[in-house]
């Protein structure tokens, strides 16, 4: 029927109640198709359904009732089941296979599609099942399956518009073509991309923690720990004059103090660690206060032994000395950290690299997109020789650092590439029954999960550097980011790229400047 000039189709959502969730996706999908082809071809698809589009009367069954206002009426049908078939009717399994059946009579669209997922046992009716599984076997057309309402949304989005572009107005259907481009993710440009440069010096991360050290270091200061005494031995006049006066009293007195000497050693904090700590401070100008190293009489039990559990030293002292002791260690073992994040961050900023992202900017989706990126030769950074984090924090390399230094952040215009790497572990050794894992097996985890980071194929001639990455689906004014930065370890000065897909018939061709 017309409608001020605009041909409007009615389209009729059929489902059982298990598939309520469809609905939003369907209207979504409908309303894209009005905005973007419907506007420019004086057509608009109208949802209709028997909940809100029916009103109350009399005088027959139910489902005739909803056969006469809307089945009769409308120009095509879209059915979704999964686990139920649906409620009888006199003359059919379900309402819903009444009504496809009576358009597909009537020779009108019929859209239909399975959900392939898993039931809940609790939500399992072998009754409904047993007809469904009937209706699919006997059913005379094409249907799809699809796995959830990602997979629906892109199908029947498709579907739809292959529909139209077919069989409704195949003549006077305004042409539609996908137009994908690649542009820079920060200028927006079509022509050059800006060569990002990694600066890790001057960051809020190396502000906070440098702050953290000075109120560790502040918190070792105010640590009450008293000066060393003399350490006694087993002649001094001292001990010898509260022996009693007895020859086999201080032998056994003094051999008992000899024992306790050679178990119980006072300890001071290591040299070595104490030149480091002072020279890494040092670097972030923060100054070690006086007496920072006294940690009184603070003695090492020399005959504990260290289990595979814990290989801390067994301390005899008071608290206060125990409490600086530990302090101090962990202050070293936070710098070595930090030292080696810096020095690895350091050796990163070496590296140049590119953000950039797919647009497709013409008036219809596209799918099965094949991008070919044709860079110089020896210019592309190879994944195994990238900086490799050292054994003080290669374990700590979790999903953030690497989404921080390799992944391109998702905007409310960019989506991010379709393949999420971390839901790919990689390469994964579980960790031995004794022990840790060794520092090789970390860089092989380590690599594996760079690897999912970046999901390209390379090719590397000696004519040129390419990558090559896929992308499924790409709706039209859509944008998704490459899989990841591209690094350069020589930069260049520009790149071609290539775009084949199935629905555009010729190579998408065109060249990039780096500036």
């Amino acid at each position: 029927m017309s409608k001020s000039g605009v041909t409007v189709y009615d389209l009729l959502v059929s489902c059982p109640n298990d598939v309520k969730s469809f609905i939003p996706v369907i209207n979504e999908v409908v309303e894209n198709f009005n905005r973007f082809l419907g506007d420019s071809n004086n057509i608009r698809v109208s949802i209709k359904n028997w909940a809100s589009d029916t009103f109350p009367q009399s005088g027959n069954s139910p489902q005739e009732l909803i056969n006469s206002q809307l089945v009769d009426k409308c120009d095509a049908l879209l059915a979704i089941f999964w686990s139920r078939f649906g409620t009888p009717t006199n003359n059919y399994d379900s309402g819903t296979e009444e009504e496809i059946i009576r358009v597909i009579n009537a020779k009108k669209q019929v859209f239909l599609y399975f959900l392939d997922k898993s039931i809940p046992p609790s939500a399992i009716d072998t009754t409904q099942l047993d007809k469904l599984v009937g209706f699919k076997k006997k059913y005379k057309g094409l249907y799809c399956e699809i796995k959830d309402e990602a997979e629906f949304q892109k199908l029947f989005n498709n579907h739809l518009t292959q529909y139209f572009i077919s069989d409704v107005i195949p003549g006077n259907f305004k042409k539609l073509q996908s137009t994908l481009l690649i542009k820079d993710l920060y200028s927006l440009s079509q022509d050059e991309m800006k060569l990002q440069i990694r600066n890790t010096k001057n960051n809020q991360n190396y502000s906070k923690m440098k702050q953290e050290f000075l109120t560790k270091i502040k918190e070792i200061s105010e640590i009450k720990v008293s000066n060393q005494t003399k350490e006694p031995n087993k002649n001094n006049d001292n001990v010898v004059s509260i022996l009693p006066n007895s020859v086999q009293a201080n032998l056994v007195l003094s051999q008992a103090f000899e024992m306790y000497s050679k178990q119980y050693k006072r300890i001071e904090f290591d040299p070595e660690k104490i030149e480091f700590i002072i020279s890494a401070t040092k670097a972030m100008d923060i100054n070690i206060p006086n007496n920072f190293w006294n940690l009184g009489d603070l003695k090492k039990d020399n005959f504990h032994i260290n289990s595979i559990f814990n290989s801390s030293p067994l301390l005899e002292g008071s608290e206060e000395e125990k409490n600086k002791y530990n302090l101090l260690e962990n202050l070293y073992t936070e710098l070595e950290k930090f030292i080696a994040y810096k020095n690895y961050f350091s050796e990163m900023n070496k590296y140049n690299f590119i953000e950039g992202f797919i647009t497709n900017q013409g008036t219809t989706f596209d799918e099965e997109i094949e991008v070919k990126l044709i860079f110089p030769p020896n210019t592309i950074l190879p994944i195994r020789q990238m900086p490799i984090p050292s054994s003080w924090i290669i374990s700590g390399f979790d999903d953030e650092m690497i989404t921080y230094l390799f992944t391109t952040e998702e905007s409310d215009s960019i989506e991010q590439f379709e393949y999420d790497w971390r839901l790919n572990t990689g390469q994964f050794t579980p960790p031995p029954i004794f022990g840790q894992k060794s520092y090789e097996t970390k860089k092989e985890e380590f690599f594996s999960k760079i690897e999912n980071v970046f999901f390209y194929k390379y090719f590397f001639t000696e004519s040129n550097d390419i990558l090559k990455f896929e992308i499924s689906h790409l709706n039209h004014n859509k944008s998704v980011s490459f899989p990841s930065k591209i690094l350069f370890k020589s930069n260049p000065k520009s790149f071609e790229y290539e775009i084949r897909s199935k629905h555009y018939p010729d190579i998408q061709k065109r060249t990039i400047s780096i500036v």
